[in-house]
């Protein structure tokens, strides 16, 4: 009887012993789908949005900028990010982007209790092979290609949003030069070479302006 009751309990210790280790690695990756949920959803500058070949044809955004400590109007830029394993492909890639003419249109609104109100944006556009010049994005929004720019280390870092074994390259359609906290509206269409962004797995990136640009 004795054997017969070791031999049973063999088993049913490994039994055990699985459901345990099956409990102690569901915590991992419930903590992985966590912070990617965490990403995915926040609402406070600076916020990522994934870009689906699938998805709606305009992407609606409403977020926050909360008042910064050093900066009551900082400079946001609305644009995309791509990141990758090697650093010299994606550079590559970003190139590629910028030269692809992506076109989009985008809209920002401050949201407040009496009402919504038209933000103004400006872009870098090439004057000649060596020049550029910042101008004002047209009244209908239209922003005629990407251009390289780069986000505040800093509070990407605070938010999660960087890793640091993983490069990545910013790119921007427009941007604030200095936009006041509080509640704010972007609609987005890419109306063309949206199919680029996509097979980039590039994503919707509203970010403060690296110092110093």
């Amino acid at each position: 009887m004795k054997s017969v009751l070791s031999q049973a309990r063999i088993p049913a210790l490994a039994l055990v012993v699985g459901l345990l280790a099956g409990c102690g690695g569901a915590p991992q990756f419930a903590e992985r789908n966590v912070v990617k949920e965490r990403s995915d959803m926040r609402t406070e500058v600076p916020l990522v949005r994934n870009l689906d070949s699938t998805g709606p044809a305009e992407v609606q955004v409403e977020f926050d900028v909360p008042k910064q400590g050093d900066d009551e109007t900082p400079p946001v830029f609305i644009g995309v990010r791509i990141a990758g394993e090697d650093a010299t492909a994606l550079a590559d890639l970003a190139d590629r982007l910028v030269r692809t003419d992506i076109l989009a249109v985008l809209q920002l609104e401050r949201i407040d209790v009496s009402g919504a109100t038209k933000v103004g944006l400006q872009r870098s556009e090439r004057i000649d092979r060596e020049r550029e010049a910042l101008v004002p994005l047209p009244a209908d929004g239209t922003a005629a290609g990407l251009f390289d720019f780069d986000a505040d280390v800093t509070t990407m870092q605070d938010a999660g949003l960087l890793s640091p074994s993983k490069p990545e390259r910013e790119l921007a359609f427009a941007f604030s030069p200095s936009l006041k906290a509080g509640h704010y509206r972007l609609r987005l269409r890419v109306d063309r070479h949206r199919e680029a962004l996509v097979e980039a797995h590039a994503q919707l990136l509203i970010a403060y302006t690296a110092k110093g640009k």
